[in-house]
């Protein structure tokens, strides 16, 4: 499960619909790091990083969240513990990621997040 996890796919389990992405998902034996970004924060693929001036990284990073932390893995379901968040849907108390299924190259959970029940893919990068 450690290595570094790059969201391919998000669904509304109770609406059906696919829902922006836009996430990656680091885990080393016991600590994890989450970041997630607007899907129109994101900058064009053809600009390579070097060429953005300063201000345009930093108004760039106002639409990333994230959270740093511990976790666990309880059967089939994955225990996180924040530490650190600037992620509304992980501050307080610890989170839950239910249905984990783990293969070669994918990791689906379910996780309950601002009142929705969602379906999350991640792909292994390298």
């Amino acid at each position: 499960m450690e290595g570094a996890w790059l969201l391919e796919s998000a669904k509304d389990l109770t609406t059906g619909r696919s829902l922006s992405q836009g996430a990656m998902l680091l885990l080393t034996r016991s600590r994890f790091a989450l970041l997630a970004v607007a899907p129109d924060r994101r900058p064009p693929r053809q600009k390579q990083l070097a060429e953005y001036s300063k201000r345009e990284l930093l108004e760039l990073m106002r639409g990333v969240e994230g959270s740093v932390g511990e976790y666990r893995r309880e059967g089939n379901r994955l225990a996180l513990i924040p530490v650190f968040a600037f992620f509304p849907e992980m501050t307080g108390e610890p989170q839950v990621f239910e249905n984990v299924r783990l293969d070669r190259e994918r990791l689906s959970v379910e996780w309950e997040a601002r009142g929705r029940r969602l379906l999350m893919t991640w792909r292994r990068v390298e």
